[in-house]
């Protein structure tokens, strides 16, 4: 998947990062900007849609590459993808395009913290 974004013609400038959260739960993907998550949908339903289908060697899943590299299991991956291909396909628009409103922390200079 991190391959695939960052080799996007559209999205791999814009790509900061992708990649796993330490506790394994989901991925964290950071772009340039502050896109809506409606700007995001259409990139994320097409590399989850990539995924899904995805067949061959696994990019970077090697000892000499990734630390986890055992933990790469392509079939389940897709598996997984395909979950949420048919999520993102099915979902209610208007629910998942924004993020529960809660009070934000604001931080003594001001900023607002963003927790998960």
């Amino acid at each position: 998947m991190a391959t695939y974004l960052r080799n996007h013609p559209t999205w791999k400038d814009e790509l900061v990062y992708w990649g796993p959260m330490g506790c394994l739960t989901g991925f964290y993907i950071i772009v340039k900007g502050r896109p809506a998550a409606s700007e995001m949908y259409p990139i994320m339903l097409e590399a989850f849609q990539h995924m899904s289908a995805f067949e061959g060697q696994v990019p970077g899943a090697t000892p000499a590459n990734c630390g986890n590299y055992l933990m790469h299991d392509l079939p389940m991956a897709r598996w997984e993808a395909a979950r949420y291909v048919e999520y993102l396909t099915n979902a209610d628009k208007t629910m998942i395009f924004e993020y529960p409103k809660t009070e934000r922390l604001q931080l003594e200079d001001g900023q607002e913290f963003f927790d998960s």
